[in-house]
């Protein structure tokens, strides 16, 4: 079963690094990659990954997450974990196209 990732954001805010930034794992998707995220309804969103370890000012707890992604429906959108069930390359991207 897959875990329902948090609704679309309307703005995303970069805040400053988590309190403790332990060694983290690197990514598979670069700043500037081209995906398709998962929303909470069950839907996949194309969208641009413009932040990797996302820590979110709003959160107390400070933990960062994986990826911060403009949707190309217009809002920001955070990754809970790099895995192929929350986000995956977008393989036909049809604003590549001439």
């Amino acid at each position: 079963p897959h875990s329902a990732a948090p609704a679309p954001r309307t703005s995303l805010e970069i805040g400053p690094p988590a309190l403790e930034a332990p060694q983290r794992p690197a990514l598979r998707f670069k700043v500037g990659s081209r995906v398709q995220c998962l929303i909470s309804n069950g839907e996949w969103h194309a969208g641009t990954v413009i932040k990797q370890w996302y820590v979110d000012p709003s959160w107390q707890s400070r933990i960062a997450v994986p990826y911060g992604i403009k949707l190309d429906t217009g809002p920001y959108f955070w990754a809970p974990q790099d895995s192929d069930s929350c986000i995956r390359e977008l393989v036909d991207d049809l604003r590549a196209a001439p």
